[in-house]
């Protein structure tokens, strides 16, 4: 799955084709801009190499099924989309996005009915959330007074485009002087941080919480790798 490195003018994948980033459109009906309705997953590549494509093209397509969002293209179309949008774009190093929306109804309402859905993907050079010296040096986080929405209301494991409960904490830390918020469940144990899952390393052992998250494929990396050790 080797890809390439450096380009002038961005290539976005939508609504079946490849366009420059100026001419990338969804309409305004479509129910991702309305109501938040849509499913998304994360990658990124490193070295023309993109990390654990399978894994998150199938947490894709779990997340679609959950909310039975038909994707208009099969497990194959959607990795071969993913790899030719970083070819396309000439990057070794990236941070990759892939977007499944409801798309257009019949008419602006609630109803998820007779929707037409909408595949986007794009790549841009590889970036973080966290600046290298603070990698270096460590972070500051607080616990947010905002609780993580229940999987009783909304399963945790769909990755899904409604992130305004993350977002709300995030700016709370932010506006607090922190840089990343602590997202405790209501019953008030550790969850996640937005965008993020969460460890903690204490005597030789290694601790993540297991409920209410994203079954992230960067955590389960983290604890296959730890099992090696073991």
């Amino acid at each position: 799955m080797n890809i390439g490195s450096g380009c002038a003018e961005r290539q976005i994948y939508v609504g079946g084709e490849y366009v420059p980033e100026n001419e990338a459109r969804i309409s305004v009906f479509d129910h991702a801009v309305l109501y938040g309705d849509a499913v998304y997953d994360t990658a990124c590549a490193w070295g023309g190499q993109v990390f654990k494509l399978d894994e998150h093209v199938d947490r894709l397509f779990e997340s679609a099924h959950a909310l039975k969002i038909e994707i208009p293209l099969d497990k194959a179309g959607v990795r071969e989309v993913v790899l030719e949008i970083v070819r396309r774009n000439k990057l070794d190093n990236a941070y990759i996005k892939i977007i499944v929306t409801r798309g257009v109804g019949r008419m602006p309402l609630l109803s998820p009915y007779h929707c037409k859905p909408n595949l986007i993907a794009f790549a841009i050079p590889y970036l973080s959330l966290i600046d290298s010296d603070a990698q270096q040096e460590g972070i500051r986080a607080g616990i947010s007074s905002l609780r993580r929405i229940p999987s009783e209301c909304l399963d945790a494991k769909i990755k899904c485009c409604n992130y305004l409960n993350h977002i709300l904490m995030r700016m709370e830390a932010n506006e607090a002087g922190l840089d990343e918020a602590i997202e405790l469940d209501i019953g008030g144990y550790v969850a996640e941080a937005p965008g993020y899952n969460v460890f903690i390393a204490k005597h030789g052992v290694l601790h993540t919480p297991g409920e209410n998250i994203l079954v992230g494929v960067t955590r389960q990396t983290v604890i296959e790798l730890r099992r090696r050790r073991e």
